[in-house]
């Protein structure tokens, strides 16, 4: 009677045990290494986050603020503002963009003296794929497609002259380097490629 008394005990003991273990392991299974395999949660993310170096200049084609044209000058009044949402599913985010910025360009050539002043609004959808994913870390690569819209507003010196005009074309984004470090649900990133939104790109995020 001992002895099955002794073995009803150890049998509790050990299953108590067990479920206090697995229910462990199954609190903190989130992006963790379990049994060998990685496990990723799914999340939405907000994010905010501004230009730090400009790519390509307002009419969409070259690298005016590295190399603009003779004659023309370029003052940021408004750096890239960009507000994003995101959906991550295992490695891979799709996320929602909308940038604005405003800037203000000055022609000074022989045949012209103007004045430009350009507020420009972009939308974009796009994803990105997590390469390297750890519980703070994580790298990421990607890419933006969408379109913008831009409200050009021309004085000419001289006459006098003002025109107010609106263009819209395709935009590009290449997100050759991404970082996310994540304290808790609030993390830090930066990005790092080529198109509409700038060279190097940095901001807060948030994650439900």
């Amino acid at each position: 009677m001992r002895s099955i008394c002794i073995l009803i005990f150890s049998l509790f003991g050990k299953v108590l045990f067990a479920q206090q273990y697995s229910g462990v392991n199954v609190n903190r299974i989130k992006g963790r290494i379990y049994k060998g395999e990685q496990e990723f949660e799914q999340y939405h993310q907000l994010s905010a986050g501004i230009n730090l170096i400009r790519s390509l200049n307002y009419d969409g084609d070259i690298a005016w603020s590295l190399r603009p044209a003779k004659g023309y000058t370029y003052r940021v009044v408004i750096p890239g503002m960009q507000f994003e949402y995101a959906y991550n599913w295992q490695r891979i985010a799709i996320h929602l963009r909308y940038l604005y910025e405003k800037v203000e360009g000055r022609v000074n050539t022989p045949q012209l003296q103007a004045i430009y002043r350009v507020d420009q609004s972009t939308y974009g959808l796009g994803m990105h794929y997590k390469w390297l994913y750890r519980d703070h870390l994580r790298l990421y690569s990607g890419i933006t497609l969408g379109s913008s819209v831009q409200k050009v507003r021309e004085t000419i010196n001289g006459n006098g002259y003002t025109n107010t005009s609106r263009v819209g074309y395709g935009s590009i984004q290449l997100i050759a380097l991404g970082i996310q470090y994540k304290f808790s649900n609030f993390g830090l990133f930066g990005e790092a490629g080529y198109g509409t939104k700038g060279l190097v790109y940095a901001g807060a995020f948030y994650s439900i």
